[in-house]
């Protein structure tokens, strides 16, 4: 079924081609580096939006209306201060920028600094109405945005380069934050109470910082070639020129994850066996790995001949499409081992794993850009060196002074392995010829393939445990996307 998110990602794959298409890799390479630095900003907040999501919807369905608004008016206080102070550095990096002759980073600062608040509020009003149960105006949010994406952000670029992109993608996050607005008549006007605050801070920290390791592992390598390449953001609109073929991969892998997490609050409550649910989301990554692998492999024998066509000005960011994927593909696949420790409250395990993965992949491009300046490749391989290790550390927290799973572990790490030796493998074919990709690929898809057919066929039938019902599940969390 065709589902908001499905409509969003393909009009979203569109507007990055059209802009790529439009632009240089430099000016590409900056607009990446402002979302990478909204994405950030977004955790300035402290947890405080991820945690009203929570007590939103304990209070609606309690009936407390009023605790419920109190929540909300609070939240926006809380991110309009964090928006100012992160607003405050970006406009004093704008003028340092100025001064150094490097008008176009300042004029993408000064976008940021107007973008987050956009960001941070629309964020907020998405995040009340799902939380109300309300699924309808997010899912319309998503097209609605889109396409305005297409229209303003994408035409902007087309029409004025940097600046119409800029002043494009302002116009765009205000206009579906009135969409949303208006849909629903919210009110976000910020009134400060300092209780729920102090509450909404402490519970949402550690919410807040399990997603930020997790994104520090997926965009280190990100960071680390703004901050220390000679000629930054021409590499990294280069370089996310294969991530737009990655991110595929990981936007599938999030979208099982994401069935098998309430599974894993229901074996425990069934069960009261910790053991059985840390099992369940050692099984899940490995058989989400495996099945990751033709994933990747697909992706890049269409995606890469594909975009090379579509944007010859960018095919030589594509050399760092393997290490990309690989990336993607044990990243993505481990995530149920993530949602298995925070199923039991394990978040800081998983934080410290994740954090040691990003220095580990921080250290890498640090050390590929020093010995191999502006290699793609290495770049790229240094990203998956940052998720295979976000792997094994997350296999190690789960497993840690459980014995009876280590023979789920040991064959999680063989699934991790094998999907990096194919994929660079893959990438050692590429270089004969494609058709060399082509056979490799479907070779290596067969112990997969035959894998995931084995455990379907074996699974037993029975109401709620069946694959039936995963796969009705999964279908009802894209409906309600």
């Amino acid at each position: 079924m065709l589902t908001s998110s499905h409509v969003a990602t393909a009009l979203g794959v569109v507007t990055s081609y059209v802009v790529r298409h439009t632009l240089t890799p430099g000016l590409v390479g900056i607009w990446s580096a402002v979302r990478l630095v909204l994405d950030y900003a977004g955790f300035a907040d402290l947890g405080a939006a991820r945690a009203a999501a929570v007590e939103i919807a304990v209070a609606t369905g309690g009936g407390d209306r009023t605790r419920a608004e109190r929540t909300v008016h609070t939240t926006m206080a809380i991110e309009v201060a964090a928006a100012s102070v992160v607003s405050v550095l970006l406009l004093v990096a704008a003028a340092v920028s100025q001064l150094r002759g490097r008008p176009d980073w300042a004029l993408a600062f000064v976008a940021t600094a107007v973008l987050l608040f956009v960001r941070r509020a629309l964020t907020l009003a998405l995040t009340t109405l799902r939380s109300s149960l309300d699924f309808t105006v997010p899912a319309w949010s998503r097209i609605v945005g889109a396409v305005l994406e297409l229209f303003l952000l994408a035409g902007g670029a087309v029409a004025f380069g940097l600046v119409g992109l800029l002043a494009g993608a302002i116009a765009a996050e205000i206009a579906n934050l009135t969409f949303v607005l208006r849909a629903r008549r919210l009110s976000l006007w910020p009134r400060w109470h300092r209780q729920t605050a102090a509450r909404l801070v402490r519970q949402g920290a550690p919410l807040a910082a399990g997603a930020l390791a997790l994104m520090a592992v997926r965009s280190a390598e990100r960071a680390m070639v703004i901050l220390c390449a000679a000629d930054g953001e021409v590499l990294l609109g280069l370089y996310t020129t294969s991530l737009l073929i990655a991110s595929r991969v990981f936007d599938q892998a999030n979208l099982v994850s994401n069935v098998l997490f309430p599974r894993m609050g229901i074996r425990l409550a069934e069960t009261n066996d910790t053991d059985q649910v840390l099992e369940l989301g050692l099984r899940g990554a490995t058989l989400l790995t495996m099945l990751l692998v033709p994933i990747a492999a697909g992706a890049a024998v269409v995606g890469v001949p594909l975009t090379a066509w579509l944007l010859p000005r960018y095919r030589v960011g594509l050399e760092a499409v393997w290490g990309a994927l690989a990336a993607a593909t044990i990243v993505g696949g481990t995530l149920p081992l993530r949602h298995a420790l925070v199923t039991l409250g394990h978040s800081w395990r998983m934080c410290a794993a994740y954090a040691f993965a990003a220095i580990a992949g921080a250290s890498g491009t640090f050390a590929a850009l020093r010995l191999l300046p502006g290699s793609l490749p290495a770049i790229g391989w240094a990203a998956a060196l940052s998720s295979l290790a976000a792997g094994l550390l997350l296999g190690v927290a789960t497993t840690w002074s459980r014995r009876r799973l280590l023979p789920s572990f040991a064959a999680l790490v063989l699934a991790i392995l094998y999907a990096a030796a194919v994929l660079a493998a893959l990438s050692w074919l590429a270089g004969f010829s494609w058709w060399h990709v082509v056979t490799g690929a479907t070779i290596a898809s067969m112990p997969p393939g035959v894998t995931l057919l084995w455990v379907w066929y074996s699974q037993p039938r029975q109401p709620g445990l069946g694959p039936g019902r995963a796969s009705s599940m999964a279908t009802q969390a894209a409906e309600r996307e």
